[in-house]
């Protein structure tokens, strides 16, 4: 477990300028980034390969004052010349991801799944199991390239464009969660936050007020 702190955002997949709208939109929108530093393609070798320069990312992760207590890596595929089918070349480059950053930062690697193309849940029909399996199924075996790195962590989380978050990890069985995609400032600001449908809610509600329970609660 960390604590609060400095992140380090290691950015190898999105144009700089793009990036600095995306990151200045979210800022209007009342997130404060003030102790995230990133470094983008303009700070990092192209192509970017971990297995050669780890020592560099070494670097920036020393450079945070105070030491980051969380990285993140964006996108897993953008750091790496490796082929992500591989299982030995997955397992070196998860190895090369825990020691640069150590056993006492946390780290989150990004990594873009399979696009979907089914309805939102809970419209025409479609539930989240349906959203689930049309994203890709199984999160430990769905995910892109070789299952070494889904085994290699701790908990694996999957967003998809339909409004809901899955979740699996070594202490918690396949979940997931109801998302909103909310916009927070200029054109590109969205962030992802938990929504509770207002039927739910009211159904909690009835529950918790009728105890026992009748057939018209």
């Amino acid at each position: 477990m960390c604590s609060q702190g400095p992140v380090l955002y290691l950015q190898a997949d999105t144009p700089h300028t793009l990036w600095v709208e995306r990151k200045d939109d979210i800022e209007a929108g009342g997130y404060d980034l003030s102790n995230v530093w990133f470094a983008s393609l303009l700070t990092t070798p192209y192509p970017f390969n971990i297995i050669e320069h780890e020592d560099i990312l070494n670097e920036m992760i020393q450079a945070v004052p105070d030491h980051p207590v969380m990285v993140i890596f964006d996108t897993g595929a953008a750091i790496h010349t490796l082929d992500e089918n591989k299982t030995q070349d997955m397992t070196l480059f998860m190895h090369a991801l825990s020691r640069a950053a150590g056993p006492h930062q946390a780290k989150v690697l990004i990594s873009h799944d399979r696009k979907g193309g089914t309805a939102p849940p809970g419209k025409d029909g479609h539930t989240p199991a349906v959203d689930h399996d049309q994203e890709g199924g199984s999160l430990m075996q769905g995910n892109r390239g070789s299952s070494a790195v889904a085994g290699a962590m701790d908990t694996v989380i999957k967003l998809t464009p339909k409004g809901y978050m899955y979740y699996q990890g070594r202490a918690v069985g396949e979940e997931h969660k109801r998302l909103k995609f909310t916009h927070v400032g200029g054109d590109m600001g969205y962030m992802w936050e938990e929504d509770i449908d207002g039927d739910v809610a009211e159904a909690r509600r009835l529950v918790k007020l009728n105890t026992k329970g009748s057939e018209r609660s």
